[in-house]
């Protein structure tokens, strides 16, 4: 399942829906789909995702075991919904996010 993350202030952002279900919580917000924060509440749901992030961020011990190696972690996965909330932020409008897939 992927979820997509839209707001008028930036394009759209398609996530796993594993991921993207651990970045909503991170940012304090239920997991149910579809949903929003509000201009008045981003500050704190940005503020939370980065102190939820930086909690994760800390350093795993390093094997041999590439496989681990070429997983890309959470905080990196975590960039555009961080530049999405900025906008958003910025423009003082929502973001909301929804399930489905992505049309072409």
């Amino acid at each position: 399942m992927l979820i997509t993350f839209k707001s008028k202030a930036h394009p759209d952002v398609v996530m796993f829906g594993d991921v993207a279900r651990e970045l909503i919580r991170l940012m304090g917000k239920s997991d149910t789909l579809p949903s929003a924060v509000g201009p008045e509440d981003i500050p704190r749901a940005l503020s939370r995702l980065q102190a939820g992030l930086a909690e994760k961020k800390q350093p795993e011990p390093h094997d041999d075991d590439e496989e681990e190696d070429d997983k890309v972690q959470l905080h990196t996965r975590a960039v555009p919904l961080i530049e999405m909330l900025n906008a958003a932020l910025d423009a003082d409008v929502p973001v909301m996010w929804e399930s489905g897939k992505r049309r072409y």
